[in-house]
């Protein structure tokens, strides 16, 4: 399957036998990071697993028959989704679209569940964070392939929290991997042996020291400060046509001498 122009075609990504897939021998096969945000509005693609360890971040994506047209509701709620991972606030996205908080909380939940995403409020994927960021060409970054199939696919990027841990304490630096990874603040209090009061302390440092308003503004500053980000565009990007930065994956018979079989089977451990 091929991640492109927002949708995956059948012939290009992976086109050996889904127990043989074909990657290049001298370097790591990567993927545009755009292309994944594309490949998710378009349903062509599906999120089924999100994971990450102390170095990097992980997707799982599943191919998807993308959706021939999409309703003017769908496509709004994932306008919602787009802007909450971009890290505007949902009374910033209500007042500009003119739409109720429960409407936006509704359509969050929606579009999440469309994508194949944990609604719950307070989990964003960072890997997703990254991948808004790079469609609407605010960074350029590019997820390494591990393995991959005829249907499913694992990615991953670098972390990007490593980028401020000199700016923070290290346990101020310790509950913002714990947000990052997802964790609410009951989970990290759990996990830290801490009140909930003093994780909320400890993290209200954070956005003080890094400059932002919540979560969703410190995600966003955190994608773009790991790729020397630039400011965000002022014209919405379309995705009712193929946008410019798409680059198509290699057919087979494009591939080079060097390309060979991979023997591992799908999957690699996250530790």
């Amino acid at each position: 399957m091929d991640i492109a122009n927002g949708d995956l075609a059948q012939d290009s990504f992976v086109s050996a036998s889904p127990a043989q897939p074909v990657f290049e021998a001298h370097a790591a096969p990567t993927l545009p990071l755009s292309r994944i945000w594309a490949a998710l509005r378009s349903g062509a693609a599906v999120v089924k697993g999100v994971e990450q360890n102390a170095e990097r971040l992980y997707i799982t994506l599943e191919q998807r028959k993308p959706r021939m047209s999409t309703s003017r509701i769908m496509r709004r709620r994932l306008d919602v989704l787009e802007r909450l991972l971009l890290g505007d606030s949902g009374k910033v996205i209500a007042y500009d679209l003119d739409l109720s908080m429960s409407t936006i909380a509704t359509d969050r939940i929606m579009a999440c569940r469309a994508l194949g995403l944990d609604a719950e409020t307070s989990r964003k994927p960072m890997f997703l964070v990254m991948a808004v960021h790079a469609a609407l060409g605010m960074i350029e970054s590019v997820a390494q392939i591990h393995s991959a199939s005829e249907t499913q696919t694992l990615l991953s990027v670098e972390r990007p929290d490593r980028q401020v841990g000199c700016r923070l304490t290290t346990t101020e630096f310790q509950v913002l991997v714990d947000i990052v990874d997802g964790f609410t603040h009951a989970e990290v209090a759990h996990r830290r042996g801490k009140s909930i009061r003093t994780i909320a302390n400890q993290l209200a440092s954070v956005f003080h020291k890094l400059r932002v308003s919540g979560k969703g503004s410190l995600l966003a500053l955190l994608a773009r400060e790991s790729q020397g980000g630039r400011c965000r565009p002022r014209a919405p990007l379309s995705y009712e046509r193929a946008p410019a930065y798409a680059i198509p994956w290699p057919k087979e018979n494009e591939r080079s001498a060097q390309w060979v079989q991979v023997s591992q089977p799908w999957g690699i451990g996250l530790g």
